[in-house]
């Protein structure tokens, strides 16, 4: 039994896919629709009733399904940063939401909008047209949009400057001297292997030891020594009686 259901969602999946004219990338949004829309479906096994209606104890909402894959322009005035930026956008439906009751709409951008207030086309299938200059797009779990998007963090690139290799050499003593890091450099003409440029040699001290210091920090502060005050009784003040 497992086997077969397991045959009739890969089934529908695929033909989600193929319908839609959409990359097997994705296949986890196809898979995802076919198990939705079986669950809404009489079966055998069930005397032929609805799996839906079995566990909830009310009918599903046929209205509610849409073409897989076909063209969906949600509501994204709540998404906006910009008073006139678009309110819509032609989209491609990838199915409904688990946790929503909404569509799932991918946007040329490649980011996923969740809304509930949506037109579709469901004779245009416009994924093909939408990423057709650009390579197979898969949205992560983190382009998910369901309120007011937050903007988008900033990119830093960093970039590595092509140096030779220099060799490091590290001594250390055992008497309890800082190491002394040597780092020598040297550049040769091909063409002329008698002559040569001058060698330029750095060298600094770099304690490696794993304790932190206040001169680590540059924090230098002057030793004070002990101040030891001697106790004596004042002259004129005299023990009182006891009677």
């Amino acid at each position: 039994i497992l086997e077969r259901k397991h045959r009739h969602i890969v089934d529908i999946g695929i033909t989600l896919l193929h319908h839609a004219s959409l990359p097997l990338t994705f296949w986890d949004y196809a898979f995802s629709t076919a198990v939705y829309l079986i669950n809404r479906l009489p079966t055998a096994s069930l005397n032929f009733d609805i799996p839906f209606t079995v566990l909830f104890k009310q009918a599903p909402d046929y209205k509610f399904l849409k073409t897989f894959g076909c063209a969906c322009f949600p509501f994204l005035r709540p998404y906006t940063t910009h008073k006139l930026d678009f309110r819509s956008q032609e989209c491609v439906f990838l199915g409904y939401s688990n946790s929503h009751k909404g569509y799932k709409c991918l946007s040329a951008s490649g980011k996923i909008y969740i809304s509930k207030d949506v037109i579709f086309n469901e004779t245009r299938f416009p994924y093909l047209d939408l990423f057709q200059h650009t390579s197979t797009l898969v949205p992560s779990p983190s382009q998910y949009f369901t309120l007011n998007p937050d903007l988008s963090p900033p990119c830093y690139h960093t970039t590595t400057s092509s140096l030779p290799f220099i060799p490091v050499s590290e001594t250390s003593n055992h008497s309890g001297q800082d190491n002394i890091l040597s780092v020598s450099q040297s550049t040769s003409t091909p063409s002329s292997p008698v002559s040569s440029a001058p060698t330029n040699t750095v060298s600094r001290t770099i304690n490696n030891h794993s304790m932190q210091t206040r001169s680590k920090y540059g924090i230098f502060k002057s030793k004070m020594p002990p101040l030891f005050l001697a106790h004596s009784e004042p002259k004129n003040v005299k023990q009182p009686d006891v009677e």
